[in-house]
């Protein structure tokens, strides 16, 4: 599908996500879903990812962060969580540098900013 809405006159010079320039004209990307920006020189090949996903390198595909890192919501590789998902925790450690790994929080939680500390409570509990 081409994007003819560029400049009023179909010559692009840049396109919005999930399109690719070529020929100063915009094409939907063929990568997998949730790609944000594809290569314009193979088009099934993401060099972007939606937020959630992360950008596997060897098969320029994005993978959703969930499905390789337990309680995470973002990341950046499928090791390495930059943000927990509710009822978990980003982990620090000695240094209080980030680990890359989300863990959950204590049983009487919702939310934690590390551990059994509770920013919120679950349901039944309180402060």
């Amino acid at each position: 599908m081409t994007d003819t809405s560029c400049n009023g006159t179909a010559t692009c010079s840049t396109c919005d996500k999930y399109y690719y320039l070529a020929s100063k004209k915009c094409y939907t990307c063929q990568a997998t879903t949730n790609c944000d920006y594809c290569n314009p020189k193979n088009p099934s090949n993401c060099l972007a990812c939606a937020d959630g996903y992360y950008l596997k390198s060897s098969t320029k595909s994005c993978i959703l962060c969930s499905n390789v890192l337990t309680g995470c919501v973002e990341c950046v590789s499928s090791k390495y969580c930059t943000t927990a998902a509710s009822g978990y925790y980003l982990e620090v450690d000695n240094w209080g540098d980030q680990t890359g790994k989300a863990k959950q929080c204590g049983n009487t939680c919702a939310t934690c900013s590390h551990g059994d500390t509770c920013d919120t409570c679950a349901d039944g509990y309180k402060k």
